[in-house]
């Protein structure tokens, strides 16, 4: 049994691409103590651990000292990555997204499907590859826009048996997909940081020529190393 939280990252001036993507962790008898690994975490960098705005961690607001993290210093956000990145590696936790180049879809198709229905569509069957005969419950960061569709886009699915193009099963995932305010999950959080750097490492331009470009490939190729296991798709 595993549960899965995903989310998205859009387009920036260094990547053309939607990124949909997040991690599947294990229900078992070391979630417990991932979570208090989590809010020791927490508490370290913020005195408390409570689940409230002024507490997440956002990728970007992390990577690039904005919003709560406003003036606080680069060596100490960049424990908090690597402090993240033991997590990913100590608890056997599992990675996958979808890389999604919306010019090309949108090119290569005379009717193209909106970008994040088809990209959600290709980021829960791999999900379901990952996870074979066992079952996942998966929960999303609350999006007011994409919501409503996407859960009812997942009952079609489930109703049909099958997903569009690829006509795969997703009985592997369980009842609906569940949406939460990142700020309401840790491990919604900790999949929105692995995210960002999937966008800023993998396929951003970072100056390589500075110190804390440096450490944050290093960190981001540890999280990949770490991680019980890793796949991006690249669409179309």
């Amino acid at each position: 049994m595993y549960l899965a939280y995903f989310d998205e990252v859009k387009p920036t001036e260094t990547s053309a691409l939607l990124i949909l993507g997040g991690i599947l962790v294990p229900v078992d008898s070391q979630l417990g103590q991932l979570e208090n690994d989590l809010r020791s975490i927490a508490a370290d960098a913020f005195g408390h651990a409570a689940l409230e705005k002024e507490t997440e961690w956002h990728g970007i607001e992390l990577w690039q000292g904005k919003g709560v993290f406003r003036r606080w210093p680069l060596a100490k956000r960049l424990d908090i990555f690597r402090s993240l990145a033991d997590c990913i590696g100590k608890y056997n936790i599992a990675f996958r997204a979808v890389a999604f180049d919306v010019e090309a879809h949108n090119a290569k198709y005379r009717y193209p499907d909106p970008p994040y229905k088809l990209g959600l569509m290709l980021l829960l069957e791999k999900f379901c590859e990952f996870l074979g005969e066992d079952r996942a419950v998966v929960f999303g960061d609350y999006e007011k826009d994409e919501m409503a569709a996407a859960v009812r886009d997942f009952s079609n699915y489930q109703f049909r048996g099958v997903t569009d193009y690829y006509g795969r099963s997703l009985e592997s995932l369980i009842d609906t997909i569940y949406f939460t305010h990142s700020h309401h999950s840790r491990l919604l959080q900790l999949a929105d940081v692995m995210l960002y750097m999937v966008q800023r490492f993998e396929f951003g331009s970072p100056d390589m020529g500075k110190w804390h470009e440096q450490e944050g490939h290093k960190i981001w190729s540890d999280m990949k190393t770490k991680a019980h296991s890793y796949v991006i798709k690249t669409w179309p």
